[in-house]
């Protein structure tokens, strides 16, 4: 017996320790947690079926209200006996057990987001035919986003309206090539929404045109990610036509046009004349960071070093710097 098992036990010692060769878990049938739970159809060979599965099976017809049954949770790697039951039984605990209240709130937002029919739901189980229903709206909608070289656009509310008059025409026709079958009937009742050459054509300018508008913007893009991440907002640069100018007093000039990524800019006067945009990418890609110049400052301040510590140095030169006068390393063991 594991120590979950010991546990129930000493709760209730009367409760046998072990049913149907598991451990168990409960002894009573709870409605409000079967959704979590595994529902194994007692034969040969037993079958495992969630409640959503079993009801559905049921109603169909293709189970017997009387067919024995046992719930199982699967926790730990370990199954657990969670009472049993017949299937007739099962499904209506299951249909008068009350919805939990976040689902309750999210009901409204899947009707809002497809248009359903205001469904009053008020149990588990018709909870559950209400997911289901949204998942496959969203699955079919989808699927024409995914499809859009083939066919344009849909909204949710066309989705779910073709579905509704598949369902009442062909019950079931979604079992064999469902995709397939809802994409055809899609372009049947609707020819318009097929991409002949011609929209396929236009549609591949448009991508290239909005390709050449990313590539255009790229540069401003990077040189205003680079302004957010320099480290020295206060450090001064060489802008040619401006003068010397604070970093951080660059984004407002981008942001109004006066520069560009492919505006001059130098660090020092001996400095070759850079792109804005390389500058400032160089900089963060090759220049001393922030921590290893105050720890430089830190050790040359423990070793009276009044070596001047520069802004541009590299960080293979602080490195060099502070191999020789960082402590020696310690291993603990």
């Amino acid at each position: 017996m594991n120590w979950l098992n010991k546990i129930f036990a000493a709760n209730d010692p009367e409760s046998p320790p072990l049913r149907h060769n598991l451990p168990v878990w409960q002894s009573e049938l709870s409605g409000r947690t079967l959704q979590d739970r595994t529902i194994r159809l007692l034969g040969e060979p037993p079958v495992e079926l969630r409640i959503r599965e079993v009801r559905i099976q049921f109603l169909a017809g293709h189970l017997a209200a009387e067919h024995p049954v046992i719930v199982t949770n699967f926790y730990c790697q370990q199954n657990y006996f969670c009472g049993e039951s017949t299937v007739g039984e099962l499904v209506a605990m299951w249909e008068a057990a009350p919805i939990d209240e976040f689902d309750q709130q999210d009901c409204p937002r899947m009707i809002r987001e497809f248009d359903l029919p205001e469904y009053q739901v008020t149990t588990k189980a018709q909870y559950s035919d209400l997911r289901d229903l949204y998942d496959r709206c969203d699955h079919y909608y989808r699927l024409v986003l995914r499809r859009e070289k083939q066919v344009k656009r849909i909204t949710k509310t066309q989705a779910k309206e073709l579905i509704f008059a598949l369902d009442q025409e062909s019950p079931g026709w979604e079992q064999q090539d469902g995709d397939d079958r809802f994409i055809g009937e899609l372009t049947r009742r609707n020819p318009k929404l097929i991409r002949t050459e011609e929209d396929k054509k236009v549609r591949r300018q448009r991508e290239k045109r909005e390709q050449t508008k990313r590539e255009e913007h790229r540069p401003l893009f990077n040189t205003r990610n680079h302004l957010t991440e320099f480290p020295h907002k206060k450090m001064a640069i060489e802008v040619q036509g401006f003068g010397r100018q604070e970093i951080r007093a660059l984004k407002p000039l981008l942001r109004e046009g006066r520069i560009t990524p492919e505006t001059l800019v130098r660090y020092r006067d001996t400095d070759e004349w850079s792109e804005l945009e390389d500058f400032l990418a160089d900089w963060l890609r090759n220049k001393a960071t922030t921590a290893q110049l105050d720890y430089l400052a830190a050790l040359q301040k423990q070793h009276g070093i009044a070596t001047e510590i520069m802004l541009d140095m590299s960080r293979r030169e602080a490195s060099e710097r502070i191999s020789p006068l960082a402590p020696p390393r310690q291993d603990f063991e």
